[in-house]
């Protein structure tokens, strides 16, 4: 948990993530406050956590990397 707090990308990614599967639950339960949500925004809202998740990671992986090189 302490990784992800320090890394605001990789917090904004999960929020985004739980946001999408909230909102996927509301839709499928049909919750009175997420009737009219789409389902093309939901599908959107998951899709851009993933990435913002990936991007976050694979930009720890490099620091990783050039901290690594440096120590050598």
């Amino acid at each position: 948990m302490r990784k992800i707090s320090k890394n605001p990308v990789l917090l904004v990614g999960m929020l985004l993530l739980a946001a999408s599967i909230v909102f996927l639950l509301g839709y499928m339960v049909h919750l009175s406050y997420f009737r009219k949500a789409e389902f093309g925004w939901i599908i959107i809202t998951f899709l851009a956590g993933l990435m913002t998740i990936a991007f976050g990671y694979y930009g720890d992986y490099q620091k990783r990397k050039k901290v690594h090189s440096k120590v050598r």
